[in-house]
């Protein structure tokens, strides 16, 4: 399964915790809303991980933006 995730200080810690996982793969690692939106429009993972204080437009909103362009991944805020 290919995970987003989307956090300012989750990324690295949370990135080399489900890269020991042989079912895991990270497709990508952004810091803020704005990038998050722009790699979903690119590459949808499976499974997206959204900090709530995500910088920018903030988790609720960025996770709104997501799911309006259509394809539904898996979210965990």
């Amino acid at each position: 399964m290919r995970i987003g995730i989307a956090s300012q200080l989750l990324g690295s810690g949370l990135q080399n915790v489900l890269q020991s996982q042989a079912d895991c793969e990270i497709a990508w690692v952004v810091r803020n809303s704005m990038d998050a939106v722009q790699k979903c429009d690119i590459e949808m993972p499976d499974i997206l991980l959204i900090d709530p204080n995500l910088s920018g437009l903030g988790g609720a909103e960025t996770t709104r933006q997501i799911l309006q362009r259509g394809q539904r991944p898996i979210l965990l805020v």
